[in-house]
């Protein structure tokens, strides 16, 4: 509303929320989990596997395969490595995306945190990213867990 020839800041502010919210976010993202696998011994691999979900439906979107190499550190007390593997939305073919990272954390607990960077095959350019926490316990042969937030913009 105009008032004195000017548009009011309440009028500017309903106009701004209503461009946002008209407006397409083209990514996708949400919540991810699955089970964790850390190496179990210097220069190992490990392993993880993961749902990302859609966060309105719940549904799945895409299946995450890692390959986790480690990494030996001096610092006894530390773990790390380095993170390759991709996402497939279950149709035909090869993945949609391939997945490039790091890991790191804390022993004995054998816990940390990841960060992964998501692109299309071919392509150097990120499009999104995967980050969160695993817990792998020692000492038993179950797998550990992990729990991630994504964001994939293509």
């Amino acid at each position: 509303m105009k008032i004195n020839g000017k548009w009011s800041a309440s009028s500017v502010a309903l106009a701004c929320l209503t461009l946002l919210s008209s407006a397409q976010d083209p990514c996708d993202g949400g919540p991810a989990s699955g089970p964790w696998r850390l190496p179990m011994m210097p220069l190992g691999l490990g392993t993880a596997n993961g749902r990302l979900l859609d966060t309105p439906t719940g549904k799945t979107v895409y299946r995450m395969r890692l390959v986790l190499v480690d990494i030996p550190t001096p610092n006894l007390s530390s773990i790390q490595g380095t993170i390759n593997g991709s996402l497939d939305d279950g149709s035909d073919g090869d993945p949609e995306f391939l997945l490039a990272g790091t890991y790191n954390g804390a022993l004995p607990e054998r816990l940390g945190r990841f960060q992964l960077r998501v692109s299309k095959p071919g392509v150097e350019t990120p499009l999104g990213f995967i980050e969160g926490s695993f817990e792998d316990a020692p000492g038993d042969d179950a797998p550990g867990t992990l729990s991630a937030q994504w964001r994939i913009c293509p």
